[in-house]
């Protein structure tokens, strides 16, 4: 998984090869966002993940089968500056956030 200044990501998944060797295949995730995207991880399950972005929201992807591609869904909070920062926990699944100099403990 990376992701951009170029405002989508990409997701690596390792296929076989032709010559019996794996090779790694990327696929767009379109974010839909209008800034940069900063930070992402995966939730631990590894069915969704979170992109942390400039645009002051935080795009969460998750994989669509029937489509046979990954769907991004906003959470548009009123961030005051860029998400820079993501923790996804597994027994909530609650995203905890900590933003460009707004860190409180």
């Amino acid at each position: 998984m990376i992701c951009k200044q170029d405002r989508n990501a990409y997701v690596w998944t390792q296929q076989p090869g032709n010559n019996g060797l794996p090779r790694w295949k990327p696929t767009l995730v379109i974010l839909r966002i209008n800034r940069a995207a900063v930070c992402v991880r995966w939730s631990p399950l590894e069915n969704k993940f979170a992109v942390g972005s400039g645009a002051r929201l935080i795009s969460v992807c998750y994989f669509e089968s029937e489509n046979d591609w990954w769907v991004s869904k906003h959470i548009k909070k009123q961030f005051r500056s860029t998400v820079t920062w993501l923790v996804i926990l597994q027994t909530l699944l609650l995203l905890y956030l900590m933003q460009f100099l707004q860190l409180s403990i």
